[in-house]
């Protein structure tokens, strides 16, 4: 017997399913206009986004139901931290050790970033 996943585990899958559509889109087009450098730090900066965005989403998801509002919260803000933190570190060694340029790293960063605040658009089907 099949279970169905709850709606926000959905959710939060059709947020990453869309993170790594774009993050592929902006990696080929990185590829045609300048380089494959490009395309593989435009690679890099969406996979740090899905990394820090997928740890948030865990830990948010933790507390459904709504005895735990405090706790929900507190674990929200805490998974946010964590993400930025994570975000951090991760785009330090991308930047400084695995090679990724700036430029194409910044900008398929922001665009990453933007999927994020566009989540309730997305999920909602707007």
């Amino acid at each position: 017997m099949k279970t169905r996943a709850n709606p926000g585990r959905r959710a939060a899958l059709k947020l990453i399913k869309w993170q790594l559509i774009l993050t592929l889109v902006v990696s080929v087009a990185f590829l045609c206009i300048w380089s494959l450098q490009a395309a593989w730090s435009g690679l890099l900066a969406g996979l740090v986004c899905m990394a820090a965005n997928g740890v948030f989403i865990v830990k948010t998801l933790r507390y459904r139901q709504a005895q735990q509002a405090k706790r929900f919260l507190l674990g929200f803000w805490l998974a946010e931290t964590a993400k930025l933190f994570m975000m951090g570190v991760l785009s330090v060694i991308a930047l400084r050790y695995l090679g990724a340029e700036i430029q194409p790293y910044m900008a398929s960063f922001i665009i990453n970033i933007m999927v994020f605040w566009m989540a309730p658009f997305v999920i909602l089907g707007y």
